[in-house]
């Protein structure tokens, strides 16, 4: 079953930066989110994930989040998560304050990870291949990403395939994927 997110939206430099990054791994042969060409894909930071979301808890969401967007992070060096497959991503370094929020979403969201620590995170690659590892690092190394600016929050609602925007720049703004 497609599951619900609330995701973190970088700004309109970050999120060029992050996708040059995709169209580099792309270049190098490696599955990026680079070739995924629908408009819900975009470079972000999942803060909550759950199989059933109401829009009452988004806009609750939002309403937390709200007051500390946009914040600067800082993104880590690549990294992977193991488990069926290979996940590269960027760590992202967020303030305690934001920490606290989500940590407090997560519960009311009723994500099935709300008892394990956050791990805020930029994929880069979701389905790595362990001999590609190294190329893939090495292309990220070539610009590394840096800092960037969390600016939005959106809530993804796979049942009736929207996006919304809660917070940022068109917040309300709803977008239909066929």
């Amino acid at each position: 079953m497609a599951r619900h997110s609330l995701d973190l939206t970088l700004d309109p430099v970050g999120d060029a930066v992050v996708r040059r990054c995709w169209e580099r791994l792309h270049a190098a042969g490696l599955a990026s989110p680079h070739g995924h060409a629908s408009t819900s894909n975009r470079p972000h930071v999942t803060l909550a994930a759950a199989a059933e979301m109401s829009a009452d808890l988004a806009v609750q969401a939002g309403s937390a989040v709200e007051p500390l967007l946009p914040v600067p992070v800082e993104l880590g060096e690549p990294a992977t998560f193991t488990g069926r497959a290979l996940v590269l991503h960027l760590p992202v370094v967020v303030p305690d304050e934001l920490r606290t929020v989500v940590d407090g979403v997560r519960r009311a969201a009723q994500d099935p990870r709300a008892d394990e620590p956050w791990a805020p995170h930029v994929t880069l690659v979701a389905r790595l291949a362990l001999e590609d590892l190294q190329r893939a690092l090495a292309v990220v190394e070539e610009e590394p990403p840096g800092a960037v600016v969390l600016a939005g929050l959106t809530w993804w609602d796979p049942q009736a395939r929207t996006v919304t925007r809660l917070v940022g720049p068109d917040a309300g703004r709803v977008e239909h994927h066929p």
